[in-house]
């Protein structure tokens, strides 16, 4: 049977308390709350782009962070 500690250290899976730097997009836009965008687990940042360049829905409120 294999421990659970063992696949941790296997596979590099020890707990750090560190940051990650995601890789992501902004879409500045007018007011004051922010939209995160996060695609599918196939997906890509790139496919919500021109949702969050439409002035009308997201532009003119808000803007948006598309996150990889």
């Amino acid at each position: 049977m294999i421990k659970s500690t063992h696949l941790k250290r296997a596979f590099g899976l020890v707990a750090k308390n560190e940051d990650v730097k995601l890789s992501h997009l902004l879409i500045k836009g007018k007011g004051e709350k922010p939209m995160l965008m996060l695609h599918g687990l196939l997906g890509s940042m790139r496919n919500w782009r021109s949702l969050c360049k439409h002035k009308e829905l997201i532009m003119d409120r808000r803007a948006c962070y598309l996150v990889e």
